[in-house]
């Protein structure tokens, strides 16, 4: 995979979040951030959990990055596991999240989630664009259920995670109306 693919791979997943964005401008801020009952997220948390998932992700590429011999080069295995995990993520069936991409907020404003992820975003594409090209196809990515990913597989759980989670926000809000 090339750097001007994943870059268009990562135009795709913001032009999704921010339209999700746009619509959401349409809710109140109560209305986001109330829960629909005591053990589910808002829609506001479940923001806050997709964006610190993905900055989680871009940390461990950059503290990986510092050095570029560390990674190796993905095979079979690791496409089998990211194709797994995509399935299970596209899946309706529910798993807890790990307890490093636990919401911790409480109330939060929209504006402050998306300036938070418009830099999380950033962070990310930077990550990538500065990995030189003969190395995107390496395990720069440790997925806690998965193991390590390369760039694309990264991309691919970054797409199926953002979908499942921008359904709940949805699912999440109808039930406050």
């Amino acid at each position: 995979m090339t750097h001007a693919k994943l870059s268009d791979r990562i135009d795709a997943l913001e032009q999704k979040r921010v339209a999700m964005f746009e619509k959401l401008t349409a809710y109140d801020h109560e209305t986001l951030n109330r829960k629909p009952s005591a053990e589910a997220w808002s829609a506001i948390q479940t923001l806050e959990h997709m964006m610190t998932v993905e900055m989680a992700a871009t940390s461990y590429v950059k503290k990986k990055a510092l050095d570029k011999t560390s990674a190796r080069k993905t095979g079979i295995k690791q496409w089998f596991r990211s194709l797994m995990l995509d399935s299970y993520l596209r899946s309706p069936k529910k798993f807890p999240a790990p307890s490093s991409v636990v919401p911790v907020l409480t109330q939060a404003s929209l504006h402050e989630i998306r300036r938070q992820w418009d830099t999380v975003r950033l962070d990310m594409r930077n990550a990538i664009k500065d990995m030189p090209e003969e190395l995107l196809s390496h395990g720069w990515f440790k997925h806690p259920a998965v193991g390590m990913l390369n760039f694309k597989q990264m991309l691919t759980f970054m797409e199926a995670h953002y979908d499942r989670h921008e359904n709940q926000v949805w699912r999440t809000l109808q039930a406050m109306a």
